[in-house]
């Protein structure tokens, strides 16, 4: 079946019926672009996990575990998880904070700062191929569309 005989089908479906087929085809997208992170993220030794930590840890700055995993919107444990395996790979460092030794900071290493163009690259190269044909209007439709699902299941 074509793309164009996909939004046929689709549109033919009542509304509760064309929901459930966007939440398969949402899923659907979602385990693919995923995998192609993932795929191509194994060119510096990382997983897509590890890049979006590693990624937010260069934008932050140093942030605690705990900035940290509620910035990705993840539990302290998976985060705990993710920057102990980015250490281990030598693109994150912990080092004390200043005003509170009890606190550790998250910091990008020598290796994640001289990678990160690398990784910026990588990861456009997949948002390009990935979005390729699509308008930055349609996108931004998109945007808008996630961003109430995602509301919507919020305290799900």
């Amino acid at each position: 079946m074509t793309v164009a005989d996909e939004i046929h089908s689709a549109n033919g479906m009542d509304s509760q019926a064309a929901r459930i087929e966007f939440s398969f085809l949402l899923g659907d997208a979602t385990r693919r672009l995923r995998r192609a992170y993932d795929r191509e993220m194994q060119q510096l030794g990382l997983t897509r996990a590890q890049w979006q930590v590693l990624v937010r840890v260069l934008r932050i700055g140093s942030p605690t575990q705990t900035e940290l995993a509620e910035s990705l919107g993840i539990g302290r444990a998976s985060a705990g998880s993710l920057i102990r395996q980015l250490e281990e790979k030598s693109y994150i460092e912990r080092h004390e904070d200043k005003g509170d030794q009890r606190v550790k900071r998250v910091v990008a290493s020598r290796r994640a700062v001289a990678s990160a163009e690398r990784m910026t690259q990588i990861g456009s190269d997949v948002a390009y191929s990935a979005f390729d044909g699509i308008e930055k209007e349609e996108l931004d439709v998109a945007a808008r569309v996630l961003y109430a699902i995602r509301r919507n299941i919020a305290d799900s």
